[in-house]
């Protein structure tokens, strides 16, 4: 699984982490979106609340790079007290691109909240430690 960026003109900025995986940040305001773990080919989305919620589309949005560009199969995302969890497949499939897209606001496609919940990753693959981890 090849997950490197250096193009100076990407919107993301990644940082290799201790414990084998990438965080990856928007160039625009720094923002963190998650962290992606390529032993398990899963990016795990920064927290997320209810002030997060695109309001038009009552869905959350992801960085349109991160989805097309970066290859992992599934996408947890911290919802208020819960855990939604999808593919990235389905996200750029099912999505919606965002109009709000300008020198402020990243690329992002917006996934409807009652289309996001709609996998079952085993508990085994979410819970697996990475061969880093620091005991």
């Amino acid at each position: 699984m090849q997950n490197t960026h250096s193009n100076f003109l990407s919107q993301l900025i990644e940082k290799k982490l201790y414990n084998g995986r990438i965080a990856i940040y928007t160039r625009v305001n720094n923002f963190k979106c998650g962290e992606l773990d390529p032993a398990t080919s899963i990016f795990y989305c920064a927290h997320r609340t209810s002030k997060n919620i695109m309001r038009m589309f009552n869905g959350l949005g992801l960085n349109e790079e991160l989805l097309t560009q970066y290859k992992f199969k599934y996408i947890i995302v911290p919802f208020n007290t819960s855990q939604l969890k999808t593919t990235r497949l389905k996200w750029i499939r099912d999505g919606i691109k965002s109009p709000f897209c300008n020198g402020a606001v990243d690329s992002q496609i917006i996934l409807a909240l009652h289309k996001i919940n709609l996998v079952d990753l085993p508990d085994d693959l979410i819970n697996q430690p990475s061969l880093f981890n620091v005991a």
